[in-house]
């Protein structure tokens, strides 16, 4: 068997910078929820409350190929929903309210949950796309 050799001309092509350091899943988790570029860290990937921007303002990663669809909304609501059946559940076998109640408390609950979770995990699916490359984009290879 013979040895293996690393082209150093593949190696001198891949940009390798402080800009953009190699990252460990925890960060990337951490940054997607926070609405964080994937790449830098520091540019914001939303331009609205769930509208992505086409491209980070810091380090130019394109997004306009991240399309997580509803993959984000699913976990979301069965999160919230079962969490409001839970707690419905104990209130009524506890104090048994009136249904109107029930709607007036748990409704909008609901809503201010969901409407408070879902940035958070979709900017967590657009970081794993970036890391899983199941986005239509140009960006290099491992993270970069």
């Amino acid at each position: 068997m013979g040895r293996f050799r690393i082209r150093t001309s593949i190696l001198k092509s891949l940009p390798i910078s402080d800009e953009c350091p190699e990252l460990t899943l925890g960060k990337l988790i951490l940054r997607g929820l926070r609405g964080l570029c994937p790449r830098c860290g520091r540019g914001q990937i939303f331009s609205s409350y769930l509208t992505l921007v086409d491209a980070c303002p810091n380090c130019g990663l394109k997004l306009t190929g991240s399309d997580v669809g509803d993959g984000h909304v699913v976990p979301v609501i069965m999160m919230i929903g079962g969490l409001i059946i839970a707690m419905a559940t104990v209130m009524e076998l506890t104090w048994q309210l009136s249904l109107w109640l029930h709607a007036i408390l748990w409704f909008p609950l609901a809503v201010i949950l969901v409407t408070l979770t879902l940035p958070p995990i979709k900017g967590l699916f657009v970081a794993m796309q970036h890391r899983y490359r199941s986005t239509e984009g140009d960006s290099l290879p491992g993270g970069q």
